[in-house]
């Protein structure tokens, strides 16, 4: 995967279990008060005087930092199933949220959890689609998560249904062609409601 632009500043904040870094693209960077790399509380990162339009949350460091920087945009790690925390951030509430998460059963139990802070989530490269185009990409899910989610768009409930029905499989994100990703993450940051799912 690609290296991104170097013209971006991160923060985070850390806990034991689940450290989250936070990544803004250039046009932010002087908004920031401790220079170009560091790791605060939650707290301190919800006073930060940043107003994104789009906030990228994905669940794997090596596809945060191959995103190019992006007008107006903000890309986070999700940590997890401390995703949800990111709710907590106000200016992240301000903005549109994509959500692109690994293709099995627990990506889709985060991104139903996220949902619940966060207001406006709209996933990507999690569909039916994506998951069959890369079926040689597939792996076993070692601890399927065995839920039912609520939140999920009709499409994200047919692409679970069918990771369940082949066995419990994943389809890690960091496994997709980045050059036919990021084409598809760029086009749902201009339009939501294009490859949406």
């Amino acid at each position: 995967m690609p290296a991104a632009s170097c013209c971006r500043w991160s923060r985070g904040w850390s806990s034991t279990l689940h450290p989250v870094g936070v990544f803004v693209s250039c046009p932010f960077a002087e908004s920031t008060p401790n220079g170009s790399r560091d790791i605060a509380p939650v707290e301190e990162l919800a006073e930060l005087a940043v107003t994104p339009t789009t906030v990228f949350v994905f669940e794997n460091l090596e596809t945060m930092f191959a995103m190019p920087d992006l007008p107006g945009a903000v890309v986070v790690h999700g940590g997890g199933y401390a995703a949800p925390r990111l709710g907590a951030i106000p200016w992240i509430n301000a903005g549109r949220v994509i959500y692109w998460g690994d293709l099995d059963s627990d990506g889709f139990a985060i991104l139903h959890a996220l949902r619940a802070g966060c207001r406006s989530v709209t996933s990507t490269l999690m569909d039916e689609a994506t998951l069959l185009q890369f079926r040689d990409l597939w792996v076993p899910e070692p601890k399927p998560a065995g839920g039912t989610y609520s939140t999920l768009t009709a499409g994200e409930q047919a692409a679970l249904g069918r990771i369940r029905s082949e066995g419990n499989v994943r389809l890690e994100q960091e496994r997709i062609e980045w050059s036919y990703a990021l084409l598809r993450l760029l086009a749902v940051a201009a339009n939501p409601d294009r490859l949406a799912g």
